[in-house]
């Protein structure tokens, strides 16, 4: 091992010469350098090398090379290139060389190679290197864009670039990536060439004519074999040479891209949106009639599937102001699915026009999926496209277009009429039904709200959030004496008694809103919440019902006194627990009574008596609290501790606890400790 460090130290020296020569680094610094790569050099040739070892000097190299292009430039040394200016970036490839021989399975240092070579410039050595990573990992469709995108852009070699794209497809004969790239490559090629043709002066085919006439032509046999070869060799037909270069200009190799990409993946529908993704990136004759064969594919080979339709039915969306969303996109998408999805453009300030007859041919594809394929995801997509449609219209009606007032109540009612049918034919979902009730509240349809909020409920009964926003409507008439009391009390026990606690919790908010402390209704709603409370399991250490009953405390404290929110946190800590702030809440009523106490009765007999009570409580409730969550909440045991210090009581007893019970005692010793320090 030491020989073989020596020698390749021995190797850096007219290069670390040239660099001290030159005055990137001076001696001591070139001193550092080998101390630091010798360093390395041991790392890399101990038996168990590990990837980080070969990083970490890479990195290293990386940096020093960096410095000495700083210094280059401050200095102002100019000249040829020597040792000096390559042999940093040699010896990276060099460890990038080694690491990958030592893990060649390791694709993450292979794609970190090719990153490299392309920052330094180095053509050469990305041709090898991307050569070795497809020989390692062939099966990786990446590698293979990467090269054909190597060879297309940077070296201008389109047929080595095809080459590259249809090997790959041999290997990842089934990679809907790679197809789509590789169909990208034939349009930019075409769009190139017809740019170079107008700037030559030569024709480029434009009117349909031309492009179905050239279509006929490449379709027959004979003549797209005889044409290719005499533009080939030269031969004598330039008219069937030219015939064959002007197909190609209307998209014919793209054509064949398109038809066996259908032939590999057949049932792939994401394969064709990522084709209209790329068609969508280019605009010249040839483009629709590409399109145009992508969706007659996918009408005849996916009836059945709902985001073939949708596809077939977006093609009618641009034409009435709906943008496409990338297909990485991260915006909001409807609950059936997260492709597939569109949103509404940017309403210009003087209102947008509305195309009644792109909407309705929109509308007639998605009536004729429905009938196909009668799904909620169907349904969903469809309530999605209306969705957008009416909120554009809202937008542009909005900023004044009072074309769009009358066109957003139109489609508004279509959409509203749409959510009933989906429900009416059971193919609703709790999330459509949400859409429904929000889209009549939006469309100042109170009562269609109201009543699809109650229809939600009866279809799913157990479900929290149906039964949240009934409740929120109902709260809405009561407050306008639409609703009387019993009513509401009715609607809210039976929201209650439906929803488990576990999941009601904000029900629970919604009813304490609605029946304060002292109604004729408190004592009913009291009962429902130990009813529902006593069969349930222990509540978690923050949230939930825990912080329910804890804000509920706090008010019956606040309206009733100490003796009421007593009996009410007695009665609650009586079955399992709603969760820990519920502790908390009666830690702090007796806290809260124990000051009171002390400023009304100051230091006599009296006072200590009642503050000897109030300490007992506490500590009652401490207890019971660390028995429940003493293994979770880290916060409870501090303010335990807190609280016997501050009733001069030793806290190591507490601190012991607290260690053996907390899962993860690391956090309490060292918050305890930074509480000591700042009381000292």
């Amino acid at each position: 091992m030491g020989d073989t460090v020596r020698y390749l130290m021995e190797e850096m020296i007219p290069e670390l010469e040239e660099l001290e020569k030159k005055g990137y680094f001076s001696r001591s610094e070139i001193k550092q350098i080998v101390l630091k790569r010798q360093d390395f050099e041991y790392h890399l040739k101990r038996r168990a090398a590990m990837k980080k070892d070969f990083l970490r000097y890479i990195d290293y190299e990386s940096k020093l090379e960096e410095l000495r292009r700083h210094r280059k430039k401050a200095l102002g040394i100019k000249g040829k290139k020597g040792p000096a200016e390559v042999g940093i970036i040699r010896r990276i490839h060099f460890i990038f060389d080694r690491a990958t021989r030592k893990f060649k399975a390791d694709l993450s240092l292979w794609v970190d190679w090719l990153k490299y070579c392309k920052q330094s410039k180095s053509s050469k050595q990305f041709s090898k290197v991307v050569t070795k990573a497809l020989h390692r990992h062939s099966h990786v469709a990446a590698l293979w864009i990467e090269a054909a995108a190597w060879e297309f852009e940077h070296n201008g070699h389109v047929a080595a670039a095809r080459a590259l794209m249809q090997q790959g497809l041999r290997h990842c004969r089934t990679d809907e990536g790679l197809w789509g790239e590789y169909l990208r490559m034939e349009l930019l090629y075409v769009a190139r060439l017809r740019a170079r043709r107008d700037v030559l002066g030569l024709p480029n085919p434009q009117t349909p004519e031309d492009i179905a006439q050239l279509l006929q032509a490449h379709k027959t046999p004979g003549k797209r074999k005889r044409g290719a070869a005499e533009a080939a060799d030269g031969g004598a037909d330039p008219e069937a040479a030219e015939a064959a270069v002007r197909a190609v200009l209307t998209g014919a190799v793209a054509r064949v891209v398109i038809k066996g990409a259908a032939q590999a993946l057949p049932a792939s529908v994401a394969l064709r949106r990522r084709f209209l993704a790329v068609l969508a990136q280019f605009d010249f004759p040839g483009i629709a009639e590409l399109r145009d064969a992508v969706y007659d594919n996918l009408a005849a080979d996916f009836a059945a599937d709902e985001s073939a339709w949708d596809l077939c039915a977006r093609r009618h969306w641009l034409q009435g102001g709906l943008q496409e969303l990338p297909a990485d996109s991260s915006q909001e998408e409807p609950a059936a699915g997260r492709e597939g999805v569109l949103v509404a453009a940017e309403p210009s300030t003087s209102g947008a026009t509305f195309d009644e007859a792109a909407h309705r041919q929109c509308c007639d594809v998605y009536q004729a999926a429905l009938q196909a394929a009668p799904t909620t995801r169907m349904y969903a997509l469809y309530a999605a496209y209306m969705g957008k449609r009416t909120a554009l219209l809202l937008a542009a009606a909005a900023a004044g277009s009072d074309h769009a007032v009358e066109a957003a109540a139109t489609v508004g009612a279509e959409l509203l009429a749409l959510h009933h049918q989906a429900f009416e034919s059971g193919h609703s979902s709790q999330e459509l039904c949400g859409q429904w009730v929000r889209w009549a509240l939006r469309l100042s349809q109170p009562k269609v709200a109201l009543r699809a909020a109650r229809r939600a409920c009866e279809r799913w009964p157990a479900s929290a959030a149906a039964w949240s926003s009934r409740l929120q409507l109902e709260l809405q008439l009561h407050s306008r004496r639409q609703r009387s009391a019993d009513e509401l009390f009715s609607t809210l026990q039976a929201g209650l008694t439906a929803v488990s606690a576990c999941e009601g919790a904000e029900l629970w908010s919604l009813a304490l809103q609605a029946v304060q402390p002292g109604d004729k209704d408190w004592g009913r709603l009291l009962d429902t919440l130990y009813l529902s409370l006593a069969p349930g399991p222990r509540g978690p250490v923050s949230g939930g019902m825990g912080a329910v009953t804890a804000g509920l405390v706090a008010r019956v404290h606040e309206v009733q006194g100490a003796d009421a929110a007593r009996a009410l946190y007695s009665r609650l800590l009586s079955v399992p627990p709603a969760g820990c702030d519920l502790f908390k809440a009666a830690i702090k009523v007796e806290q809260q009574e124990q000051l009171a106490a002390a400023g009304s009765s100051g230091r006599g007999t009296a006072g200590a008596g009642a503050r000897r009570e109030g300490e007992a409580r506490m500590r009652k409730l401490y207890e019971a609290a660390v028995d429940a969550y003493g293994s979770e909440d880290v916060e409870l045991w501090l303010q335990y501790a807190s609280f016997e210090q501050s009733a001069l009581k030793g806290v190591g007893d507490i601190y012991w606890r607290a260690t053996k019970a907390l899962s993860d005692p690391d956090a309490f010793i060292e918050l305890y400790r930074q509480s000591q320090l700042g009381s000292a």
